[in-house]
């Protein structure tokens, strides 16, 4: 059974460290994935040279790969948190998975292969946790 998946990767940050944020921008893609789109949500106040980075990052990447998002400071002010900068990704998805990741994180190289291979496993009827009680990874 073959599937194409529309993925979205929500990626909260506060930092927009555009060259920790550079590692998930660059992910293999599976070719499994329909689409993906990296909705970064910058949750506060940035300079602009901040931004400058940020847009940069979504210009080398093909078009419409990467976007950016900001939160709207709430009663607290900023940062909104990552509660509702995650919020804001999901408001602005229309993929039919989602995956979040934090702006931090080092993902492995294969990471979306993995997920690609538990959401067909998984669609195709099986549990990702077999029978024999075995996880297959993700």
């Amino acid at each position: 059974m073959s599937f194409r998946l529309s993925v979205d990767i929500v990626v909260p940050t506060v930092r927009a460290n555009a060259s920790g944020l550079r590692r998930v921008a660059e992910l293999t893609v599976p070719p499994t994935f329909a689409n993906l789109k990296i909705i970064i949500v910058v949750d506060g106040p940035q300079s602009s040279d901040a931004w400058n980075a940020l847009r940069s990052l979504a210009a080398e990447q093909p078009s419409g790969r990467v976007v950016l998002l900001s939160t709207r400071p709430n009663h607290h002010g900023w940062p909104a948190g990552a509660g509702a900068a995650r919020n804001t990704g999901i408001e602005h998805s229309s993929a039919d998975f989602i995956l979040f990741f934090d702006d931090d994180t080092t993902p492995e190289p294969d990471v979306l292969f993995r997920y690609a291979e538990a959401a067909e496993h998984w669609l195709g009827g099986n549990r990702p946790d077999d029978d024999d009680g075995e996880n297959i990874g993700v």
